[in-house]
């Protein structure tokens, strides 16, 4: 990426609270030279223990500050007109986004460049490539989390990444309203890490794995703004880069992979999901991981096998019993034992896709109770009134009356990947040879309209 100078400009901000919708200092440093532009900001809202003690600015330093909307008008020009260069730079440019949104101006268009990225692909030895520690690497000086420290030291770190590292980017914005809950954030990270153990278990990414991680993340995109997940997503992006440029083999991919789990280990969200609980969510990501290509070679089973073993038996699920069962057969030569195996980790990740993929079930209303289980588009209120309409009845649980159970997409309450209690009660029932059915939302809508 060839660039002039002075069509650059170095952005940094700093917020009052983890609701990263305000500012409270902001920072421009210009490529051409120019004098920098530093201000604290009054954000107009109250500030939290955690972010004073990060950037060390309290609400008596900002009281007589002027408010961003006093700021914009003067500095909007040069979001316009330069490209924004930020290490970590989607979570700064969210974080603008948001309070431009909270106090009525429109967000332009913005092209911008990643230093964070950039830095990953040009240095993957370094072990690290947070700001700080790329500053002490190359001996740039640094007060971390002073906005004017950092976007300074964003420039110095730029100046020393090779032009072909850097990726131009236009920005979007991810609307406030697609914030994330703790809990999901920690069922995502448990998986996330499951998903790329199985992915890697075999040495090697192919194709379909690739396209399986690319899905991942376009199923994820809102985590973006989210100030836990945006360095998470972003090692994610760096080793998909670094598969697509060189092949997906171990060896060609390490320091990506390595970059990966030190951001998962930097993440400190608490949770009240179980030991068992997180387990089992980072078995269903291992689960998607070595399924994604739909074949399980020898090392993929070698590896769950071995993952199975780290759960006290009397921690398994009763399914889990299966899963053992026809592993060990596999690893003993059993293509049947193989296929079915892979018959039983669809059912898992999709219950209502493994059931579906040969005939669509013939959906009657008419006296059929019916369950929903998951989020859904637009609530569950309208689909339940729909069905009613036709003389079928929605209740809250699964019993052995149930008709249909309809599997919405999954909810952060579900605690594990292998869904909610009302997706296994409605397996255990069909283990014993009760007819219930498990179908997708947009199966059930297809049939409403009919």
């Amino acid at each position: 990426m060839s660039v002039n100078p002075c069509d650059l400009v170095f952005f940094d901000v700093e917020t009052p609270n983890v609701n990263n919708d305000r500012i409270c200092s902001f920072a421009l440093v210009f490529g051409d030279g120019s004098e920098p532009f530093y201000t604290l900001v009054n954000p107009e809202v109250d500030f939290d223990a955690l972010s004073v003690r990060v950037h060390g600015i309290e609400w008596n330093d900002v009281a007589d500050a002027p408010t961003f909307a006093q700021i914009w008008p003067t500095i909007r020009d040069v979001f316009c007109s330069k490209i924004v260069v930020g290490h970590n730079v989607g979570f700064d440019l969210n974080v603008l986004a948001k309070t431009l949104q909270a106090y009525g101006f429109a967000l332009p268009p913005i092209c911008c460049v990643d230093t964070l990225a950039a830095a990953r692909a040009a240095f993957p030895e370094f072990s690290s490539h947070k700001l700080n520690d790329l500053c002490d690497a190359f001996g740039f000086e640094l007060e971390h989390h002073n906005a004017l420290s950092d976007a300074v030291a964003t420039a110095n770190v730029f100046d020393v990444i090779p032009e072909d590292a850097c990726r131009l980017r236009d920005f979007c914005f991810v609307e406030p309203a697609a914030s994330v809950s703790t809990q999901e954030i920690v069922r995502a990270t448990n998986e996330l890490v499951g998903f790329v153990h199985g992915i890697l278990c075999d040495q090697v990414v192919n194709a379909e794995e690739l396209d399986a991680l690319k899905r991942w993340a376009a199923d994820h995109e809102r985590f973006r703004a989210s100030k836990h997940f945006a360095g998470v997503f972003e090692a994610v992006d760096a080793l998909v880069d670094r598969v697509e440029a060189t092949g997906g083999a171990f060896e060609d991919v390490a320091p990506e992979v390595d970059a990966f789990f030190d951001e998962i280990d930097s993440l400190n969200v608490r949770s009240r999901f179980s030991l068992e609980t997180l387990f089992l969510q980072r078995i269903g990501g291992f689960i998607k991981g070595i399924a994604a290509d739909r074949v399980l070679n020898r090392l993929e089973l070698e590896c769950f096998a071995e993952l199975l073993d780290e759960l006290e038996p009397s921690e398994r699920p009763a399914f889990f019993a299966t899963f053992e069962d026809l592993t060990q057969a596999a690893l003993n030569g059993s293509e049947e034992a193989q296929a079915l195996l892979m018959q039983e980790f669809r059912k898992c990740l999709c219950p209502c896709e493994a059931e579906e993929s040969n005939d669509s079930p013939e959906i009657v209303f008419k006296g059929s109770l019916f369950v929903l289980t998951g989020e859904f588009c637009g609530g569950k209120g309208p689909l339940r009134a729909q069905i009613e309409e036709l003389g079928g009845v929605v209740r809250d649980s699964v019993t052995k009356k149930t008709s249909f159970v309809v599997v919405g997409s999954p909810s952060p309450s579900w605690g594990s990947e292998f869904g909610g209690t009302k997706i296994k009660t409605a397996q255990k029932y069909q283990a014993q040879g009760i007819s219930i059915t498990i179908i997708k939302e947009a199966t059930l809508r297809e049939a409403l309209k009919r």
